[in-house]
C-alpha cells in the first residue's frame, strides 16, 4: 500500500488492521500521531515558523508585527482601506472581521508555502517557484518596518508567490475563493469532525509567528456540532482503533517525513523498539511527501536515500511473501 500525507496515514493503518491483504506500506507524511493525548498542538505552526526563520531570521517577528499592523488599522474605515490598496484586494475590508478574512488568506499561504517547500518549481497546492518559503521570507527587511512595508512585503511575498505566482489572480485578489487548487470546500474540516481530530493551535512568538489561541478540545466540538449538524468528534478513536503510540503488532512499514514539514511533528520519525520491520527515515530538506513526486536534478540526497529505502523494504517484503510460499524470488 502507497500513501502521503492522509493516504499515507490510510496506507500504514491497512497494513496494520490487514496485514494478510498487502506485504507492508509506503507512508509518506503520515501523521498518524497528530491525535490527542499524543502530540503538543505546538508543533504544527511550530515547525513552520522554524522554516521560515532559517530562511530569513527576521521574518517571524515582521510576520507576527503584521497581523498586528492589520487589526489597529483594521479599527477604521481609512485603515481598511490602506489595507486594501497595499495588499491590492479586489474588495476593501468592510469590517474587523473582514480584516481576520484577510488575515487568514495570508496565513493559509503561509502555511500551504511551508508544505510545499519544494526544490524546484511545483503546482502541488498551485504553481510555486523553488524553496517559496525562502522567497517569501526575503521579503521582510525589519521586523520593525512600518506598515505599509509589512503589508507590501505580505502582498508581494507571501500572497504574490502562493496566490500569484504565474499571474494567475489578475490585477487584484479575489478573498472569495482562500483555499488553493483542489482543496476547496469544507470535506476536511468534515472528516476532521468526524474522526480525524488533530489538535493544532498557535502560542505566539517565540513557538510561532501566529497570535495566541490555544487548541481547546471543548470549542473544537462545539464548533464541529455548529458547522455541521450535530456532529460529535470522537477524539480518541484512533487511538482505540490503532494503539497510538504502541506500534508494537505493526510490520513492514516505511514512515518517511520532511525535515520541513509541518505534518511531521504528528510523523514517526524514529523506528519502534519491539518493530523492527517499522522504519522511520526523515528527509532533511524534505517537505509534505516529496519523496513521492517524481524524481528532479534538484532532489536532495536525503530524499533519493529515502527512495532506495523504501525500494529495498518493497524488494525483501515481497521476497519474503513468496519465499513463504514456497516460489521462486522476485528480485
Amino acid at each position: 500500500a502507497f500513501g502521503g500525507s492522509y493516504g499515507g496515514m490510510l496506507a500504514a493503518w491497512f497494513r496494520y488492521k490487514y496485514p494478510a491483504s498487502v506485504v507492508g506500506a509506503i507512508a509518506a507524511s503520515a501523521p498518524i500521531l497528530q491525535i490527542p493525548g499524543i502530540m503538543q498542538p505546538g508543533g504544527f505552526w511550530g515547525t513552520i515558523t522554524d522554516d521560515y526563520r532559517a530562511a530569513n531570521p527576521v521574518a517571524p517577528e515582521a510576520i507576527y508585527n503584521s497581523w498586528q499592523a492589520m487589526l489597529s488599522l483594521g479599527q477604521s474605515a481609512d485603515g481598511r482601506a490602506f489595507i486594501g490598496k497595499q495588499l491590492r484586494l479586489c474588495s476593501v475590508p468592510q469590517s474587523l472581521d473582514d480584516v481576520w478574512d484577510v488575515i487568514e488568506w495570508l496565513v493559509s499561504a503561509l502555511g500551504f508555502s511551508a508544505m510545499a517547500d519544494y526544490p524546484y518549481p511545483a503546482d502541488f497546492l498551485g504553481p510555486m517557484p523553488a524553496w517559496p518559503v525562502a522567497v517569501q521570507a526575503a521579503y521582510f527587511k525589519s521586523a520593525s518596518a512600518p506598515p505599509a512595508e509589512l503589508l507590501a512585503a505580505m502582498a508581494d511575498g507571501v500572497a504574490g508567490v502562493f496566490y500569484n505566482y504565474t499571474g494567475q489572480a489578475g490585477p487584484c485578489y479575489n478573498l472569495s475563493q482562500l483555499d488553493p487548487p483542489g482543496l476547496q470546500g469544507d470535506l476536511w474540516d468534515a472528516q476532521c469532525c468526524h474522526e480525524i481530530v488533530q489538535p493544532i493551535g498557535q502560542y505566539g512568538l517565540p513557538n510561532d509567528f501566529l497570535w495566541y489561541a490555544p487548541f481547546n478540545m471543548s470549542d473544537f466540538i462545539v464548533g464541529c456540532q455548529q458547522q455541521f449538524n450535530g456532529t460529535t468528534p470522537r477524539p480518541f478513536w484512533i487511538r482505540q482503533q490503532y494503539g497510538g503510540l504502541d506500534l508494537r503488532g505493526a510490520s513492514n512499514i516505511v514512515f518517511t517525513n520532511g525535515e520541513l514539514d509541518p505534518w511531521k511533528t504528528g510523523g514517526v520519525t524514529s523506528n519502534v523498539t519491539g518493530a523492527p520491520s517499522i522504519i522511520a527515515y526523515v528527509i532533511a530538506g524534505g517537505a509534505h511527501h516529496l519523496d513521492l513526486r517524481f524524481s528532479d536534478p534538484a532532489d536532495p540526497p536525503s530524499v533519493i536515500e529515502a527512495r532506495l529505502i523504501q525500494l529495498a523494504a518493497i524488494k525483501s517484503w515481497i521476497n519474503a511473501y513468496y519465499e513463504q510460499r514456497g516460489d521462486a524470488l522476485r528480485f
